[in-house]
């Protein structure tokens, strides 16, 4: 099974990123989108895991301690290898937080993740058409700062189809 630990979003904020994703003009980047209903803040991915490891992973995730926290969508911005436009989410030492606790119950299990930054992936960048017009448009993005609770985040699997993924959920674990 293929998995990853998320934050769900609210569906006025799934809302909101799916208006953003439809601003973009086609004539200036051919973009894969990530589906509104995907939309996720990632904290771990996971890799293909061996059903019989899924319960010491729910065990470890369920030790997870954390303080429920108010974030908001924070900007847009394009990954450092420019293959990904993301929408940043603050406050970053609160999303950091929950992602190294997440982390450390894992860390014997799977490769820490030391480069992590608080964002949702809304697509991916297959080719620029306009280079300057592009880079112009994404300085101008204005998103607004849209607020939310955590609460909660979750255990996923991920099936990858010719469609796109399909996500499901296997586990929820609360504050």
């Amino acid at each position: 099974m293929r998995l990853f630990v998320a934050v769900d979003l609210p569906q006025e904020i799934r809302d909101e990123l799916y208006k953003l994703q439809k601003s973009f003009s086609p004539n200036l980047a051919k973009i894969k989108w990530v589906s509104k209903k995907n939309l996720h803040l990632s904290l771990k991915f996971l890799g293909e895991v061996e059903v019989e490891d899924l319960k010491k992973i729910k065990d470890r995730l369920k030790s997870v301690n954390f303080e429920q926290f108010s974030a908001n969508l924070s900007g847009f911005e394009i990954s450092n290898n420019s293959k990904s436009l993301l929408c940043g989410i603050s406050p970053m030492d609160k999303v950091v937080g929950l992602q190294q606790k997440v982390d450390e119950e894992l860390l014997d299990l799977f490769d820490s993740d030391q480069k992590f930054s608080s964002h949702i992936t809304l697509g991916r960048v297959k080719l620029v058409k306009k280079e300057k017009e592009f880079m112009d448009f994404l300085k101008n993005v204005n998103v607004w700062p849209f607020k939310f609770e955590i609460k909660q985040f979750r255990l996923m699997e991920s099936k990858l189809t010719k469609d796109g993924p399909i996500y499901s959920i296997i586990e929820k674990f609360n504050k």
